[in-house]
């Protein structure tokens, strides 16, 4: 694990070493530029070690990892790893100062122009240190840790085959290699995990009987001189250590969370970001290549996918529990981060330079816990009970490296003015907290990229947040209803000027619609999820106008301010994958707007208090790859009526308060994929719905706000007897 503490340090001093924090530099410090290219030079030679190590390390035999020699090499350069990082991180920091607000952040601390200096002077002194230590470390290596020549029952061997080998090969284990191959499965012990996990490995490899024989030496070793582990635990650790070096981060810091905790997608993806695990590739945004990522982890059975979203993207995840304890066990042995549960805390964040911690449950202060809180990078708190008065103004005053602050649900009411310290910081997580205002300050977060302020109380956000030109996700919607039965269920935030300047925002939920604002919104052209309230009817022109300029957005909600204003959207994005619309709509829209721009793309459609007077499912019917139907007072006539062949992937029908529909039907074969059915608050309709037992995929069946007699006929009627159904009755 050492080599993925390596590859972030590497990271920062490629970032000390980038055209920009050289022309900072150059600029504030040009009458030492001698001082500065020698500096530099040192960055350069480190990065170089740096990256030999990584080399060096990656290319260790797993038979190494008990040799205690080789143990103390690895957790000295480590520690240098986490050193050389915090150089680069304090020197970026200076440079940058000029560029975001010049000396006069300095003078008004009480300080001058000398004192910078003195601090670049502090941080040349270090890296000449840590450039003496890193070569004194490589060349040590080759007598500490030498390198060694993984050397040249039906089911499970159906399961190993179909798991190691090829499809092109029709799973069949080459001839040469069956011997060894039964040999290596034998040792799964029947066990589908152990049995999936070292079938993954080996499809990884090249399938030659040479690779073969030295996974099948590796295993033997590990098993034979490991014996802390469990069988299964020693399989599942030579499948950690074949995994590439950006992949053991981000399997690690699963393991943080306690066990079974469901983890989401959008979060743990931002949260990887954040902390510096995802390399850039290509033309593709972090985010993605960190869906790849985890994509990557599923396919190694280091992760379990627990959920895909109604069109097949995955959505939620956990770790199997054997995995869990494994990754535990690692996570201490690597100093990767720790966890407080109750009151118990790792001992070893204290004597081993940690720097995560997870809060799982808290009784005490965190006041009371490591001396060297100020070495933390991240904090997460996942325990609504933890102690909040102190917690936030705590880490701010003594962890100004932070780069991760995840506090959601805590009640925290107020965010300190001296935020603005904590120059490092990537994420800062405020999800349903108490805090209605967040200070000026906060514009000097430079490196921010999410903002998540989500279901808070807040009211407002300060006008410099529009200085925070790297911000990637913005979240601060306020929700009043969380079950979206009310026409003003929620509201959004209002930046009223330089809206335009947030040019690499990817999410912004939600923006409270203005004159102002409209103007700029065609300028955010990496969203890829936008939502907006209080839109009237003459801001659809310039709102639509602005829409079909982010050819990455993918997911879209718009809000009409009150139930009497129309939304004319005449023009949409053509990638758009889920659509909420709340509000009346003009006449012709879901022909002309939704079908014609968004046609097959779309998946997910929620229409609340549309007021369609026409029977909307003939011009739906057409977008075919629909999964998720959502109607919420959106039509007033009185019947509806799914003929054969509509909707043939949808898996979720969602109809709620339209109270003069008297007759829902479903003709033979319409919507043959459909799951979930929900039904609420239909009050005209007086028969059990026709043609319900043709929905031979129903998994779920929902009635809700229904009167006693209309329940009577439901237990009455044979047709849903096979389906397991529930009810509410109307107050």
């Amino acid at each position: 694990m050492a080599e993925s503490v390596i590859l972030l340090a590497v990271a920062k001093i490629g970032a000390a070493l980038g055209n920009e924090a050289i022309n900072q530099a150059s600029s504030q410090f040009k009458k030492f530029i001698a001082q500065l290219t020698e500096l530099q030079g040192s960055m350069g030679r480190i990065r170089r070690e740096l990256r030999l190590i990584h080399e060096f390390l990656c290319r260790m035999d797993v038979r190494n990892h008990k040799n205690p020699t080789y143990e103390i090499w690895v957790e000295e350069v480590r520690m240098l790893a986490y050193g050389i990082e915090d150089i680069a991180d304090e020197y970026l920091h200076i440079v940058g100062q000029k560029h975001h607000g010049g000396w006069r952040i300095y003078l008004k601390k009480g300080f001058k122009h000398p004192n910078v200096l003195l601090s670049l002077n502090r941080i040349a002194s270090l890296v000449k240190e840590a450039e003496i230590n890193l070569v004194h470390l490589f060349q040590a290596k080759d007598r500490t840790c030498p390198m060694l020549e993984a050397f040249p029952k039906d089911k499970a061997w159906e399961l190993f085959c179909n798991t190691a080998f090829p499809g092109d090969t029709n799973h069949k284990c080459p001839k040469e290699m069956t011997k060894l191959a039964h040999q290596v499965a034998s040792k799964c012990k029947g066990i589908p995990l152990a049995i999936v996990s070292i079938g993954r490995l080996l499809f990884r490899r090249d399938k030659t009987k040479e690779e073969l024989k030295r996974i099948h030496d590796q295993l033997n070793w590990e098993l034979f001189n490991n014996p802390s582990l469990e069988h299964v635990r020693n399989i599942l650790y030579l499948s950690y250590i074949y995994l590439p070096t950006h992949l053991k981060s981000c399997f690690l810091y699963c393991s943080l969370f306690p066990e079974d905790y469901l983890m989401r997608r959008k979060k743990l993806i931002r949260l990887w970001v954040a902390e510096g695990f995802i390399e850039r590739r290509g033309e593709s945004t972090m985010e993605e290549v960190a869906e790849g990522y985890l994509k990557e982890l599923v396919h190694r059975n280091m992760l379990q996918l627990v959920q895909k979203n109604s069109f097949g993207r995955m959505k939620s995840f956990r770790i199997h529990d054997i995995m869990h304890e494994l990754a535990v066990d690692l996570c201490q042995k690597e100093c990767f981060g720790g966890v407080y549960e109750g009151d118990k805390h790792t001992e070893y964040i204290e004597e081993k330079d940690g720097r995560r911690l997870v809060i799982h449950k808290l009784k005490k202060g965190i006041y009371q816990s490591p001396s060297n809180l100020h070495r933390l990078r991240s904090l997460i708190a996942l325990d609504i009970g933890t102690p909040s008065s102190s917690l936030l103004p705590l880490i701010v005053g003594m962890s100004r490296y932070m780069s991760v602050l995840e506090l959601s649900g805590l009640p925290i009411e107020n965010v300190p003015d001296a935020i603005e310290d904590l120059f490092n910081l990537r994420h800062l997580g405020l999800r349903g907290s108490k805090v209605k205002v967040l200070p000026k300050s906060v514009e000097k977060l430079t490196n921010l990229l999410t903002l998540d302020l989500f279901g808070s109380d807040r009211q407002e956000l300060p006008r410099g947040i529009v200085k925070l030109k790297n911000l990637r996700h913005l979240l601060a919607e306020r929700v009043y209803d969380a079950t979206w039965a009310e026409f003003r269920s929620a509201s959004g935030v209002r930046i009223p000027r330089n809206l335009g300047n947030l040019t690499n925002l990817q999410t912004l939920n939600a923006l409270d619609a203005q004159d102002e604002s409209l103007g700029c919104l065609g300028e955010l052209r990496q969203l890829r999820s936008f939502r907006i309230w209080n839109v009237k009817g003459i801001y659809c022109g310039r709102l639509c106008e602005s829409l079909v300029q982010m050819q990455f957005l993918s997911v879209l909600s718009v809000n009409a301010s009150d139930k009497n204003e129309v939304l004319q959207l005449n023009a949409l994005p053509p990638n758009l994958k889920k659509l909420r619309l709340t509000g009346r709509l003009a006449e012709g829209t879901l022909c002309e707007s939704l079908f014609q721009a968004v046609g097959q793309n779309l998946y997910s459609l929620h229409l609340y208090w549309s007021e369609l007077k026409e029977n909307p499912l003939p011009s739906l019917s057409q977008m075919s790859n629909m999964t998720d139907l959502d109607l919420t007072s959106a039509y007033t006539g009185e019947e509806l009526i799914f003929l054969s062949g509509w909707f043939p992937n949808l898996k979720t029908l969602f109809l709620r308060d339209l109270p003069n529909l008297k007759l829902l039907e479903f003709k033979k074969d319409a919507m043959a994929s459909l799951e979930r059915l929900i039904l609420i608050n239909l009050n005209s309709m007086t028969e059990v719905p026709p043609g319900i037992e043709f929905l031979g995929h129903l998994k779920k069946l929902s009635f809700a706000g229904i009167t006693p007699d209309f329940l009577m006929l439901l237990r009455q009627c044979s047709r849903i007897g096979r389906v397991r159904w529930q009810h509410s009755l109307r107050h």
